[in-house]
């Protein structure tokens, strides 16, 4: 390398074992990245799934104690129930 020749360039040999190692320490971390995705979206999906199972069941009772609340007040009078 003579300092005027310009910028330093580096040999191939140095090149392709930089490239090799930057290869080597992205490729896992970007095959890991994907699968943590994978696996954080499904555990996501099954817990709102969950949560939209109790909510459902819990709207489906207060819809059935209003029904029933009201169905009485139909049948009775509205009076007696107060």
């Amino acid at each position: 390398m003579r300092w005027h020749d310009g910028p330093a360039t580096f040999s191939w040999p140095f090149q392709k074992y930089l490239l090799v190692l930057f290869l080597a320490a992205a490729v896992p971390l970007a095959i890991n990245g994907t699968i943590e995705a994978w696996f954080g979206y499904r555990d996501q999906h099954a817990r709102l799934d969950q949560l939209l199972g109790i909510q459902a069941t819990s709207a489906a009772a207060r819809i059935q104690g209003f029904i029933e609340h009201h169905k009485r007040a139909l049948l009775v009078g509205p009076a007696s129930l107060d």
